[in-house]
């Protein structure tokens, strides 16, 4: 225990003055010593309360801020501070409350109204939040934290935008300020202006050499942009930098994921969950890269994902109870969690379900973790009935937004794919919870009950493959989605090969799909059809030292280098259509097959071939083909893959007559059938929701 001075008022100022050192428990403990000659010290009370909360206790912090708050009652800042601890606990509607009674108090003081647009932003209530940002402005000119928050909360509901010019004007305010500088690199990112955000970067990094976001926030930049050797160096240097910094293992992992190094890639997350090992970012990331592995067993591929969901679910409390109404066939309000209601692969099969609804029956809510809004999420926005913005709200509190919004069944969209809201699902927040579409494996969450699936991409045989699984698996009765083609004018045109007279196959898949195996099966391949051409088109590809990779790869399996045509990043989504136009046969990756792809190549008139394995990710191309008539280009061996590769190959006929029909059978298929898909989709929600019902009244 300190000795201190024996009088109240000098311990006091050496309790002050410890706390302006960083010595807080020496400031507590001080300032206890006041208050157990003087109890009702209000100042000794909050110095104890503000020690704690340094600290990170708390409850400490709560108690002692509360009892100066109510020994001085018209003390504004103590109203503050005990917002800013009750906000930090998690307490976002109570910390509110003791903001507002601050600005009764002082209604100009700008801290109490910053933090009460703090707590308001955690708790979804952005309007609101950005009403006590603007009025902290006005009561603080050039309130650099108030801009940059504020320019943060409008990056994150897209209005990138308008947060541009309050970030120059943070910078402005205060020079010294990093922040400011990385978040509007950031949102120039979110913009698509790559090169600026890039420049911005470089801008914090020429000034402090060794600040660590900006060198992860540049390696995220460069990797966007293509650049992904330059992506690894900058991540590396971080790490070199700050060993222990996880946000730059990380990043690098992405990087390296992009350039299709997945076993590097994988030594990275790894790396950052040795560091923090609740850093969920990275954990999801290492989960879904293990999807791309060809050398795992499918309980090694599942098993971190289990892992992770029991340790997720044991530490939180889900909702206990739900106050729906047990009606079995009353309307039914889904809602809908994705960071994907934007111009992304996922979101061509969320709006046929989206558009084809039966209103009558089912409410539509969405639930949106997006951060770049565009075209695609106002046509989504205008087929739901509900629109909740989850950028930038804690889970618990996207929870209780589900929560009171009752929401009967949730459906996750995601899975463990960048931004996920997992952790949302495992508070429980809705009676019945399922997941579906963006993520082909387990969540391993027990608080999700149900997958939706359908009897080819999970065929209720494979027994072992089902023990996998968390959830159970529910199988529609033709297919697990439904496309829509994107509406860009992209044409089909003829048959490259009768113009070239040479084959050409191509693969439009990611690179961390294009494993070792795969190279070797394509290799072959080309060596069985002369003279044959292989395009792989990718983003990745538009670096340099990966198109050098890939083009080696082949070339130590003998194929020439001349032979391996890399395309890279494409300025639209007509574009990126048209460059089927110079492909014959497109190749699926293994064991994780490609979706968006192979439904893009069979809407531009190119057949798919693809290999089947036992999981869903191994089975997805095997149902697309289904749908449209052409089971026999799924095939289960390497031989016969290369059977049905070489005999389309040889038969121009028919792949002349593919390209002319192949868009009209897709369109005319299960596969494109809005209306269907949506019945047989509500109808397995319909089920799910009887069942809860029965359990409750059983």
């Amino acid at each position: 225990m300190l000795s201190g001075p024996m009088d109240p008022r000098q311990s006091l100022q050496s309790a002050r003055d410890a706390f302006r050192a960083g010595r807080f428990a020496d400031a507590a403990e001080l300032a206890r010593q006041v208050l157990r000659r003087q109890p009702r010290n209000a100042d000794a009370a909050s110095l104890v309360g503000l020690s704690h909360l340094q600290q990170g206790d708390h409850d400490g912090a709560i108690k002692h801020l509360q009892s100066a708050a109510t020994l001085r009652p018209s003390e504004p800042t103590f109203h503050v501070n005990l917002g800013i601890a009750l906000l930090r606990k998690g307490q976002g509607r109570a910390a509110v409350s003791a903001f507002d009674r601050a600005i009764a108090l002082k209604p100009d003081l700008a801290a109490a109204h910053y933090n009460r647009a703090n707590a308001l932003r955690e708790l979804g209530d952005v309007e609101e939040a950005e009403d006590s940002y603007r009025a902290a402005m006005r009561a603080r000119s050039g309130y650099a934290a108030a801009l940059c928050n504020l320019a943060n909360m409008l990056t994150d509901t897209g209005r990138t935008q308008e947060a541009i010019p309050l970030y120059l004007e943070a910078i402005e305010s205060n020079p010294s300020m990093t922040a400011p500088r990385n978040s509007l690199g950031n949102a120039l990112m979110q913009l698509g202006r790559m090169d600026d955000a890039i420049a911005r970067f470089k801008e914090v990094l020429a000034a402090s050499p060794a600040d660590i976001d900006a060198c992860t926030n540049l390696g995220n930049a460069l990797r966007s942009s293509g650049r992904l050797a330059e992506a690894v160096d900058i991540c590396q240097r971080a790490l070199r930098l700050a060993p222990g910094n996880e946000v730059a293992a990380n990043s690098l992992g992405n990087a390296l994921l992009s350039q299709g190094r997945l076993h590097d890639a994988l030594e990275a997350y790894r790396r950052a969950l040795s560091i923090r090992s609740d850093y969920d970012t990275a954990r999801s990331n290492l989960i879904m890269s293990l999807n791309y592995a060809a050398d795992l067993e499918p309980d090694q591929v599942v098993e971190p994902a289990r892992s992770w969901g029991s340790r997720m679910g044991a530490a939180i409390t889900p909702h206990s109870s739900h106050a729906n109404a047990i009606d079995p066939d009353r309307r039914l309000r889904i809602g809908y969690v994705s960071p994907d209601f934007r111009t992304h692969s996922c979101a061509y099969f969320l709006d046929p379900l989206f558009h084809n609804h039966d209103q009558a029956h089912y409410e539509v809510f969405a639930y949106a973790e997006v951060h770049s809004a565009d075209a695609y999420t106002d046509r989504l926005r205008e087929a739901a009935a509900h629109w909740r913005i989850t950028t930038g709200v804690s889970d618990a509190n996207v929870a209780q937004m589900v929560a009171d919004d009752a929401i009967d069944i949730l459906v996750d969209c995601a899975g463990h794919t960048g931004g996920n809201r997992l952790g949302v699902f495992a508070h429980r927040p809705a009676p019945v919870q399922v997941t579906w579409l963006g993520y082909p494996n387990t969540t391993g969450l027990a608080a999700i009950g149900y997958r939706i699936v359908d009897d080819i991409t999970d065929p209720p045989e494979f027994e072992d493959i089902e023990a996998t699984y968390v959830e159970e698996r529910i199988r529609l009765p033709r297919t697990f989605i439904c496309y829509a083609p994107p509406q860009v004018g992209a044409e089909v045109g003829s048959l490259p090969m009768q113009q070239s007279g040479r084959v050409t196959f191509g693969s439009f898949n990611n690179l961390p799909k294009m494993t070792e195996r795969v190279i070797d099966l394509w290799a072959h391949l080309l060596k069985r059809v002369p003279d044959s051409r292989l395009l792989l088109k990718n983003r990745s590809l538009t670096d340099e030292g990966t198109r050098d990779r890939f083009r080696g790869m082949f070339e130590e399996r003998g194929v020439a280098g001349e032979r391996i045509e890399n395309v890279g990043w494409t300025k639209d989504t007509r574009e990126h259509l048209e460059t089927y136009n110079q492909v014959d046969i497109a190749l699926d990756t293994f064991p994780y097959h490609g979706t968006t792809t192979t439904c893009e190549a069979l809407y531009m008139g190119v057949p798919v071939v693809c290999l089947m394995g036992r999981t869903h990710n191994h089975r997805v191309g095997g149902s697309l083909l289904r749908s449209v008539g052409m089971p026999e280009l799924a095939v289960d061996s390497d031989s016969a893959y290369l059977e049905a590769a070489c005999r389309l190959a040889g038969d121009v006929q028919q792949l002349s007559a593919l390209r002319d029909t192949l868009r009209d059978r897709l369109l005319g298929s299960p596969l494109c059938n809005g209306p269907a898909f949506a019945g047989d989709f509500e109808a397995a929600l319909r089920e799910l929701w009887r069942r809860w019902c029965a359990d409750q009244t059983g």
